[in-house]
Protein backbone atom coordinates (compact mmCIF):
# COMPACT_ATOMS: atom_id res chain seq x y z
CA UNK A 1 0.00 0.00 0.00
CA UNK A 2 1.59 3.41 -1.29
CA UNK A 3 1.69 5.85 1.54
CA UNK A 4 -0.37 9.14 1.04
CA UNK A 5 -0.58 12.27 2.72
CA UNK A 6 -4.14 14.35 3.99
CA UNK A 7 -3.07 17.12 6.35
CA UNK A 8 -7.07 18.78 6.53
CA UNK A 9 -6.95 16.87 10.16
CA UNK A 10 -5.18 20.66 11.20
CA UNK A 11 -8.20 22.18 10.21
CA UNK A 12 -10.39 20.54 13.16
CA UNK A 13 -6.98 19.75 15.22
CA UNK A 14 -7.89 20.78 19.15
CA UNK A 15 -4.45 21.99 19.91
CA UNK A 16 -3.57 21.33 23.86
CA UNK A 17 -3.72 25.21 26.36
CA UNK A 18 0.21 24.57 26.93
CA UNK A 19 1.21 24.09 23.02
CA UNK A 20 -1.47 26.74 22.10
CA UNK A 21 0.58 29.13 24.99
CA UNK A 22 3.37 28.12 23.06
CA UNK A 23 1.99 29.34 19.66
CA UNK A 24 1.11 32.37 20.91
CA UNK A 25 4.55 33.40 22.52
CA UNK A 26 5.82 32.48 18.95
CA UNK A 27 3.76 34.84 17.15
CA UNK A 28 4.31 37.88 19.71
CA UNK A 29 7.72 36.96 19.44
CA UNK A 30 7.60 37.29 15.36
CA UNK A 31 6.34 40.41 15.71
CA UNK A 32 8.91 41.38 17.67
CA UNK A 33 11.33 40.43 15.29
CA UNK A 34 9.93 42.73 13.19
CA UNK A 35 10.88 45.83 15.31
CA UNK A 36 14.40 44.47 16.42
CA UNK A 37 15.39 44.18 12.88
CA UNK A 38 14.82 48.11 12.54
CA UNK A 39 16.12 49.22 15.86
CA UNK A 40 19.11 46.61 15.80
CA UNK A 41 19.96 44.96 12.56
CA UNK A 42 23.63 44.85 13.17
CA UNK A 43 22.37 42.36 16.29
CA UNK A 44 20.02 40.58 14.32
CA UNK A 45 22.60 39.92 11.97
CA UNK A 46 24.97 38.81 14.21
CA UNK A 47 22.36 36.50 15.43
CA UNK A 48 21.55 35.05 11.82
CA UNK A 49 25.61 34.37 11.25
CA UNK A 50 25.94 32.61 14.53
CA UNK A 51 22.06 30.68 14.70
CA UNK A 52 23.87 28.96 11.49
CA UNK A 53 27.48 28.34 13.00
CA UNK A 54 25.66 26.60 16.07
CA UNK A 55 23.46 24.72 13.82
CA UNK A 56 26.29 23.47 11.52
CA UNK A 57 27.92 22.62 15.41
CA UNK A 58 24.76 20.82 16.95
CA UNK A 59 24.03 18.58 13.77
CA UNK A 60 27.11 17.16 14.23
CA UNK A 61 27.33 16.75 17.58
CA UNK A 62 23.60 15.03 17.10
CA UNK A 63 25.05 12.35 14.78
CA UNK A 64 28.18 11.56 16.97
CA UNK A 65 30.62 13.30 14.28
CA UNK A 66 33.97 14.92 15.70
CA UNK A 67 34.10 18.53 14.64
CA UNK A 68 36.44 21.31 15.41
CA UNK A 69 34.95 24.43 16.50
CA UNK A 70 37.98 26.20 15.82
CA UNK A 71 38.81 24.49 12.65
CA UNK A 72 35.04 24.59 11.48
CA UNK A 73 35.20 28.38 11.93
CA UNK A 74 37.95 28.40 9.50
CA UNK A 75 36.42 26.44 7.07
CA UNK A 76 33.37 28.50 7.06
CA UNK A 77 34.45 32.10 7.30
CA UNK A 78 38.11 32.16 6.56
CA UNK A 79 37.61 29.73 3.26
CA UNK A 80 40.01 27.43 4.64
CA UNK A 81 40.25 24.06 2.41
CA UNK A 82 38.84 20.91 4.27
CA UNK A 83 41.38 18.17 5.44
CA UNK A 84 38.87 15.40 5.71
CA UNK A 85 35.30 13.77 5.50
CA UNK A 86 34.32 15.44 8.44
CA UNK A 87 35.59 18.66 7.55
CA UNK A 88 33.88 18.31 4.07
CA UNK A 89 30.36 17.49 5.94
CA UNK A 90 30.52 20.93 8.24
CA UNK A 91 31.42 22.76 4.98
CA UNK A 92 28.27 20.58 3.13
CA UNK A 93 26.04 21.25 6.41
CA UNK A 94 26.59 25.02 5.72
CA UNK A 95 25.85 24.92 2.39
CA UNK A 96 23.00 23.26 2.91
CA UNK A 97 21.28 25.41 5.42
CA UNK A 98 22.12 28.14 2.69
CA UNK A 99 20.68 27.15 -0.04
CA UNK A 100 17.74 26.58 2.43
CA UNK A 101 17.14 30.15 3.34
CA UNK A 102 16.41 30.92 -0.27
CA UNK A 103 13.57 27.94 -0.70
CA UNK A 104 12.25 29.88 2.21
CA UNK A 105 10.43 31.97 -0.29
CA UNK A 106 9.77 29.85 -3.16
CA UNK A 107 6.09 29.45 -3.94
CA UNK A 108 5.96 25.73 -4.30
CA UNK A 109 8.31 23.47 -3.11
CA UNK A 110 9.05 20.33 -6.03
CA UNK A 111 11.26 17.03 -5.52
CA UNK A 112 13.97 18.31 -7.26
CA UNK A 113 14.68 20.97 -3.95
CA UNK A 114 14.57 18.31 -1.49
CA UNK A 115 17.35 16.38 -4.04
CA UNK A 116 19.17 19.72 -4.33
CA UNK A 117 19.38 20.32 -0.33
CA UNK A 118 20.65 16.62 0.29
CA UNK A 119 22.90 17.23 -3.28
CA UNK A 120 24.40 20.09 -1.09
CA UNK A 121 24.60 18.52 1.83
CA UNK A 122 26.34 15.00 0.89
CA UNK A 123 28.26 16.04 -2.37
CA UNK A 124 31.65 16.74 -0.70
CA UNK A 125 31.77 13.16 0.83
CA UNK A 126 29.32 11.20 -0.44
CA UNK A 127 28.64 10.43 -4.27
CA UNK A 128 25.02 9.55 -3.92
CA UNK A 129 24.61 12.84 -2.19
CA UNK A 130 21.18 13.76 -4.31
CA UNK A 131 20.13 10.51 -5.42
CA UNK A 132 17.35 8.66 -3.86
CA UNK A 133 17.85 5.50 -1.74
CA UNK A 134 18.51 1.91 -3.87
CA UNK A 135 17.81 0.29 -0.76
CA UNK A 136 14.44 -0.53 0.98
CA UNK A 137 15.97 -0.18 4.23
CA UNK A 138 18.16 3.25 4.82
CA UNK A 139 21.41 3.70 7.01
CA UNK A 140 19.91 4.22 10.68
CA UNK A 141 22.37 6.88 12.45
CA UNK A 142 22.64 8.20 15.63
CA UNK A 143 20.18 11.25 14.27
CA UNK A 144 17.89 8.81 13.00
CA UNK A 145 16.29 7.15 15.99
CA UNK A 146 12.62 5.54 14.00
CA UNK A 147 11.08 2.47 15.11
CA UNK A 148 9.35 2.14 11.12
CA UNK A 149 9.46 -1.31 10.91
CA UNK A 150 8.32 -0.93 6.93
CA UNK A 151 9.71 2.08 4.85
CA UNK A 152 9.15 3.38 2.32
CA UNK A 153 10.23 0.70 -1.03
CA UNK A 154 13.00 1.93 -3.35
CA UNK A 155 9.82 1.52 -6.23
CA UNK A 156 7.61 3.96 -4.42
CA UNK A 157 10.22 6.74 -3.24
CA UNK A 158 9.42 9.08 -6.51
CA UNK A 159 5.67 8.87 -6.07
CA UNK A 160 5.37 9.14 -2.54
CA UNK A 161 7.63 12.33 -2.72
CA UNK A 162 5.46 13.92 -5.75
CA UNK A 163 2.49 12.96 -3.50
CA UNK A 164 4.05 14.44 -0.25
CA UNK A 165 4.83 17.82 -2.56
CA UNK A 166 1.50 17.89 -3.84
CA UNK A 167 -0.55 17.66 -0.32
CA UNK A 168 2.14 19.87 1.38
CA UNK A 169 1.61 22.91 -1.24
CA UNK A 170 -1.96 22.69 -0.99
CA UNK A 171 -1.90 22.87 3.03
CA UNK A 172 0.06 25.72 2.96
CA UNK A 173 -2.18 27.44 0.34
CA UNK A 174 -5.02 26.55 2.71
CA UNK A 175 -5.89 29.59 5.12
CA UNK A 176 -8.06 27.39 7.21
CA UNK A 177 -4.96 25.19 8.31
CA UNK A 178 -2.20 26.49 11.11
CA UNK A 179 0.77 26.29 8.79
CA UNK A 180 3.00 25.94 12.23
CA UNK A 181 1.71 22.87 13.10
CA UNK A 182 1.61 21.74 8.87
CA UNK A 183 5.23 22.61 9.19
CA UNK A 184 5.81 20.24 12.03
CA UNK A 185 3.37 17.58 10.69
CA UNK A 186 5.58 17.74 6.82
CA UNK A 187 8.56 17.69 9.04
CA UNK A 188 8.00 14.58 10.47
CA UNK A 189 6.07 12.75 7.43
CA UNK A 190 9.62 13.64 5.38
CA UNK A 191 11.25 12.10 8.52
CA UNK A 192 9.36 9.04 8.05
CA UNK A 193 9.78 8.99 4.11
CA UNK A 194 13.36 8.61 4.95
CA UNK A 195 13.90 8.90 1.21
CA UNK A 196 18.11 8.57 1.05
CA UNK A 197 20.26 6.28 1.76
CA UNK A 198 22.46 8.54 4.09
CA UNK A 199 21.82 12.15 5.96
CA UNK A 200 17.99 11.78 6.62
CA UNK A 201 18.83 12.46 10.30
CA UNK A 202 20.28 16.18 9.03
CA UNK A 203 17.96 16.37 6.32
CA UNK A 204 14.73 16.57 8.32
CA UNK A 205 16.44 19.16 10.68
CA UNK A 206 17.32 21.12 7.37
CA UNK A 207 13.58 20.99 6.52
CA UNK A 208 12.39 21.77 9.83
CA UNK A 209 14.10 24.99 9.53
CA UNK A 210 12.87 25.18 5.77
CA UNK A 211 9.21 24.23 6.54
CA UNK A 212 9.36 26.90 9.87
CA UNK A 213 10.01 29.79 7.50
CA UNK A 214 8.00 28.86 4.75
CA UNK A 215 5.09 28.89 7.83
CA UNK A 216 6.36 33.01 8.14
CA UNK A 217 8.56 31.68 11.28
CA UNK A 218 11.92 33.60 11.31
CA UNK A 219 12.79 32.77 15.49
CA UNK A 220 14.87 29.44 14.23
CA UNK A 221 16.67 31.95 11.84
CA UNK A 222 18.04 33.93 14.61
CA UNK A 223 18.10 31.36 17.73
CA UNK A 224 19.79 28.43 17.82
CA UNK A 225 17.29 25.78 17.35
CA UNK A 226 19.50 22.83 16.81
CA UNK A 227 21.35 23.51 19.95
CA UNK A 228 18.20 23.13 21.83
CA UNK A 229 16.97 20.09 20.30
CA UNK A 230 20.85 18.67 20.88
CA UNK A 231 20.58 19.69 25.01
CA UNK A 232 16.83 17.82 25.68
CA UNK A 233 17.79 14.90 22.41
CA UNK A 234 16.77 12.14 24.83
CA UNK A 235 13.25 13.62 25.00
CA UNK A 236 13.05 14.58 21.08
CA UNK A 237 14.36 11.20 20.19
CA UNK A 238 11.29 9.67 22.43
CA UNK A 239 8.70 12.04 20.33
CA UNK A 240 10.47 10.77 17.42
CA UNK A 241 9.78 7.12 18.38
CA UNK A 242 6.53 7.90 19.63
CA UNK A 243 5.26 9.71 16.76
CA UNK A 244 6.40 7.37 13.84
CA UNK A 245 4.96 3.98 15.56
CA UNK A 246 2.32 3.44 12.96
CA UNK A 247 3.73 5.47 10.38
CA UNK A 248 3.69 3.09 7.54
CA UNK A 249 -0.11 2.05 8.56
CA UNK A 250 -1.57 5.71 8.89
CA UNK A 251 -1.98 5.06 12.73
CA UNK A 252 0.46 7.12 14.02
CA UNK A 253 0.43 10.79 16.29
CA UNK A 254 2.46 13.66 15.10
CA UNK A 255 0.88 14.73 19.16
CA UNK A 256 4.55 14.28 20.39
CA UNK A 257 6.91 15.59 17.84
CA UNK A 258 4.74 18.82 17.75
CA UNK A 259 4.91 18.99 21.58
CA UNK A 260 8.59 18.85 21.37
CA UNK A 261 9.51 20.88 18.50
CA UNK A 262 7.03 23.79 20.02
CA UNK A 263 9.25 23.20 23.54
CA UNK A 264 12.56 23.70 21.64
CA UNK A 265 10.98 26.81 20.10
CA UNK A 266 9.86 28.67 23.03
CA UNK A 267 13.60 28.25 24.16
CA UNK A 268 14.61 29.92 21.04
CA UNK A 269 11.91 32.66 22.48
CA UNK A 270 12.94 32.69 25.57
CA UNK A 271 16.93 33.28 24.00
CA UNK A 272 16.03 36.56 22.09
CA UNK A 273 13.42 37.79 24.76
CA UNK A 274 15.90 37.86 27.15
CA UNK A 275 18.55 39.21 24.51
CA UNK A 276 17.14 42.74 23.68
CA UNK A 277 14.30 44.65 25.37
CA UNK A 278 10.98 44.82 25.14
CA UNK A 279 9.89 46.94 21.51
CA UNK A 280 7.35 48.72 23.96
CA UNK A 281 10.45 50.51 25.84
CA UNK A 282 11.99 51.99 22.52
CA UNK A 283 15.33 51.36 21.37
CA UNK A 284 17.78 51.05 24.11
CA UNK A 285 21.43 52.17 23.63
CA UNK A 286 23.96 49.17 23.60
CA UNK A 287 24.67 50.40 27.46
CA UNK A 288 20.83 49.77 28.22
CA UNK A 289 21.21 46.55 26.45
CA UNK A 290 23.98 45.09 28.65
CA UNK A 291 21.70 46.10 31.57
CA UNK A 292 18.94 44.33 30.30
CA UNK A 293 20.83 41.33 29.69
CA UNK A 294 22.09 41.64 33.26
CA UNK A 295 18.79 41.69 34.48
CA UNK A 296 17.34 39.04 33.05
CA UNK A 297 19.93 36.80 33.61
CA UNK A 298 18.96 33.81 35.95
CA UNK A 299 21.13 33.11 38.97
CA UNK A 300 25.24 34.07 38.05
CA UNK A 301 26.41 35.15 34.53
CA UNK A 302 29.65 35.70 32.95
CA UNK A 303 31.07 38.22 30.61
CA UNK A 304 30.76 35.60 27.64
CA UNK A 305 27.01 34.95 28.64
CA UNK A 306 26.54 38.65 27.86
CA UNK A 307 28.20 38.50 24.73
CA UNK A 308 26.43 35.27 23.49
CA UNK A 309 22.92 37.84 23.79
CA UNK A 310 24.32 41.02 22.81
CA UNK A 311 26.95 39.65 19.88
CA UNK A 312 27.03 43.23 18.20
CA UNK A 313 28.21 44.69 21.45
CA UNK A 314 32.36 44.44 21.80
CA UNK A 315 33.77 42.61 24.69
CA UNK A 316 35.47 45.17 25.75
CA UNK A 317 32.25 47.89 25.60
CA UNK A 318 30.74 44.50 28.12
CA UNK A 319 33.14 44.62 30.15
CA UNK A 320 33.44 48.42 30.81
CA UNK A 321 29.54 48.30 31.75
CA UNK A 322 29.43 45.43 33.71
CA UNK A 323 32.25 47.15 35.55
CA UNK A 324 30.49 50.15 36.28
CA UNK A 325 27.37 48.05 37.46
CA UNK A 326 29.56 46.69 39.88
CA UNK A 327 30.80 50.43 40.90
CA UNK A 328 26.88 51.31 41.35
CA UNK A 329 26.05 48.87 43.46
CA UNK A 330 23.48 47.17 40.52
CA UNK A 331 25.48 43.83 40.22
CA UNK A 332 27.57 41.63 42.59
CA UNK A 333 31.43 40.74 41.03
CA UNK A 334 32.64 37.16 41.80
CA UNK A 335 35.70 35.38 41.21
CA UNK A 336 38.86 36.91 39.05
CA UNK A 337 39.94 37.15 35.24
CA UNK A 338 38.41 34.14 33.28
CA UNK A 339 36.31 32.86 36.21
CA UNK A 340 34.78 36.42 36.75
CA UNK A 341 31.10 36.02 37.31
CA UNK A 342 28.03 38.54 37.74
CA UNK A 343 24.66 38.31 39.93
CA UNK A 344 22.15 41.13 41.04
CA UNK A 345 22.37 41.84 44.93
Amino acid sequence: MVKLFDYSFIKELSVPIKQAEILSRIHVCEERINIWKQYYPEAMEQFYTKRIFEDVCSTHDIEHIPIDRERSTLLIYCDEAPRTDNENKVLGQYEAIQYCEILKTKDRLVPEDFLEIHRRLMIRHDPNGGTYRSVDYPHIGYGTATTIEKPVSTKEIRYVINSFCRTYNAASADPGIDNVILALCATLDFFSISPFENGNGRMYRLLLNLFLGRAGISIQTYAPLEKYILEHLENHFVSLNSSTKGWECESHAYDFFIDDILHNLSHCVRFLDESLPPISAGKHTKSERIAYIADTAHGSFSAGYVNEHAPDISSISIYKQLSEMVKNGELLKEGNTRSTTYRKP
